[in-house]
């Protein structure tokens, strides 16, 4: 019955990281732009 979390830490993941990676993205494009 564990194991039922495992997989919405997956789905969760999947949508945390490619947004945690446009905002780092978007982050650093502005932070460079301004120097």
């Amino acid at each position: 019955m564990g194991s039922t979390k495992l997989p919405s830490i997956a789905v969760a993941l999947c949508f945390v990281v490619p947004f945690a990676i446009a905002v780092a993205a978007l982050w650093w494009a502005t932070r460079r732009r301004r120097k």
